[in-house]
């Protein structure tokens, strides 16, 4: 069976060969996971990646308030800095993720952190 385009606008390969065959379940599930999970500008499969910037900065807002009070300003303001840069890292996936597995994840997150900001606001 021929390797999947990896033009993301091309589904010819989840519906079969170029020949019109159907593939067989193990070939509908190597292209499930080819379309899922490959990185469209590089061909390979991407499952996680290296730390991002915003994500990093998150990290480290989440680390630095396990060393103040609880309560306190500082506590408060890095939980807000923690939102914010985690809601980064979340469009930021959602709109350039590499994958569609990605792109999900971005979209997860950034529900989760919205209905948290939401929680804390009422």
């Amino acid at each position: 069976m021929p390797r999947p385009s990896r033009d993301p606008d091309d589904h010819q390969h989840l519906a079969g060969d170029s020949h019109g065959s159907a593939p067989g379940a193990r070939g509908k599930a190597h292209a499930l996971i080819d379309w899922w999970f490959r990185d469209r500008r590089t061909g390979r499969l991407v499952f996680v990646q290296l730390p991002n910037v915003p994500i990093l900065l998150w990290l480290s807002t989440v680390l630095a308030r396990r060393f103040v009070e609880t309560g306190s300003g500082a506590w408060t303001l890095l939980g807000w800095a923690s939102s914010v840069l985690l809601g980064w890292w979340a469009i930021d996936e959602l709109v350039r993720g590499v994958n569609p597995s990605r792109r999900l994840l971005g979209l997860v997150v950034l529900v989760v952190v919205i209905v948290g900001v939401l929680e804390r606001l009422t």
